[in-house]
């Protein structure tokens, strides 16, 4: 009997609706239940409820920005994953979030390699 297919769970923070919605239709059909949030406070408050298999990351955000949320979030969830999804490609920036846990950097500008990340 085979075991059943849990579909990913995926959180996505951005504080674009636009840039959500993009991702999202980037994702669709990829057996994935996708979460949104608006900035970094809201997906702090959200990932203990959701715990979502990935997290992925806008870094600059009002209230609560990405880096700030993925150190609050890796405190209480050290196994959180994350990729950081940004308009910014600067080595110190991929350098901190790789410190953080974030396991891959996408730029806004190629969100065509996202998929790629869940099979």
């Amino acid at each position: 009997m085979e075991e059943p297919v849990h579909p990913l769970k995926i959180m996505i923070v951005d504080d674009s609706s636009g840039m959500r919605a993009m991702m999202k239709a980037l994702l669709a059909g990829r057996s994935a239940r996708l979460t949104e949030c608006g900035d970094g406070e809201e997906a702090v408050a959200m990932y203990a409820a959701e715990l979502p298999d990935w997290v992925l990351m806008d870094i600059r955000m009002p209230r609560l920005d990405g880096l700030s949320a993925m150190r609050r979030i890796r405190e209480g969830f050290p196994q959180a994953k994350f990729i950081v999804v940004t308009d910014y490609d600067d080595p110190d920036l991929r350098a901190e979030a790789q410190s953080l846990g974030a396991v891959g950097f996408v730029l806004k500008e190629n969100l065509t390699g996202l998929p790629e990340f869940f099979g």
